[in-house]
């Protein structure tokens, strides 16, 4: 089940909360760094708009853990968090960001989107989704190659919410400094 959808039956303002003001919903247009994504083809009643569109994902590392198990796009389940006493650092571990899609589930070996406006869905199921140039720097719909910063700071930022409640604007850069997943090792250096 869509978080979102858990989500709406207890908070009953979730549609006021659901978008970023740097990335509403355009009719026609995919998540990108200035745009919502759609998640299904299920539209709101008497409208011709999707129910479930948003800015931001939730750290798929959060979810139940009933994905398949493996590598690439499939994220290992040993790493989930599958209780509260798995969270050993609640303000370095974001359950929420701004993303180019639904969920994300980081890993240590992920490379940054190829495109820091469009990100990328397919590229990998991780920091792909969530490193956009959507606050700091806004690339509107000039493509931004992040093979042009291999050798330097990525641009732009993204907003996250931590277990612990806070919430922060971090750089793309500093993505990889957090702790996204329970058995999470911080790299030297983000893979270029």
């Amino acid at each position: 089940m869509l978080w979102m959808a858990s989500i709406a039956k207890y908070y009953a303002e979730v549609d006021a909360v659901r978008l970023c003001p740097a990335a509403p919903y355009k009719k026609g247009k995919p998540g990108t760094s200035t745009s919502a994504w759609v998640w299904s083809n299920e539209m709101r009643p008497n409208t011709r708009e999707p129910k479930w569109t948003g800015s931001y994902a939730l750290n798929g590392w959060f979810y139940s853990g009933d994905w398949p198990d493996g590598s690439g796009l499939y994220p290992y389940v040993k790493n989930a968090f599958k209780l509260d006493s798995d969270v050993r650092y609640s303000s370095e571990s974001p359950i929420f960001c701004d993303s180019m899609w639904v969920d994300a589930w980081p890993q240590e070996k992920d490379r940054p989107a190829s495109d820091l406006t469009s990100g990328n869905a397919g590229q990998n199921a991780g920091m792909a989704r969530i490193t956009l140039a959507r606050h700091k720097y806004s690339a509107g719909n000039i493509a931004l190659p992040s093979s042009r910063f291999k050798n330097s700071i990525l641009l732009g930022a993204i907003n996250l919410v931590f277990y612990d409640g806070h919430a922060e604007m971090a750089s793309n850069e500093k993505l990889w400094q957090f702790r996204w997943h329970k058995n999470w090792k911080t790299p030297g250096q983000r893979p270029r």
